[in-house]
């Protein structure tokens, strides 16, 4: 992770209100051991995860002119998430994200302990994404 001060906003009420999107009040993923294994879990994924910038010519000829509304000052926030080979740029994070909450709501995604998690990790990147300057 570029900036590792980003792990130490990351908590576990933060990790417990994530799940809570997706889950009901007395689900098992809310319970304080199922937070502490996901929050850590989610630390260790965050550490191999890479946000940089993309300055915009690049950013426009990897993702088309598209991306204009999410540039920042310094170029188009990106992150290499654990286990791809591409960046995603924050749009790309939303629509899984926003995606993932859809589906694990209304039931169409198993709630499950790998799923949680991988919601979860989502989450937060976008976060982190969203507020890069």
């Amino acid at each position: 992770m570029q900036d590792s001060e980003k792990l130490n906003f990351l908590t576990r009420d933060w990790v417990k209100e994530i799940i809570s999107q997706v889950t009901d009040k007395d689900s098992p993923f809310l319970e304080s051991k199922e937070v502490s294994s996901i929050y850590e879990t989610t630390q260790n994924n965050l550490k191999d995860t890479t946000f940089e910038y993309l300055k915009e010519e690049q950013a426009r000829k990897d993702y088309g002119d598209g991306v204009g509304d999410y540039l920042r000052s310094q170029g188009l926030p990106c992150v290499k998430l654990k286990g791809t080979s591409d960046k995603k740029y924050l749009k790309d994070i939303l629509e899984t994200q926003f995606l993932m909450n859809e589906n694990l709501s209304k039931g169409v995604l198993k709630i499950d302990k790998e799923t949680i998690e991988n919601y979860v990790y989502y989450s937060i990147a976008a976060h982190f994404l969203c507020t890069m300057v």
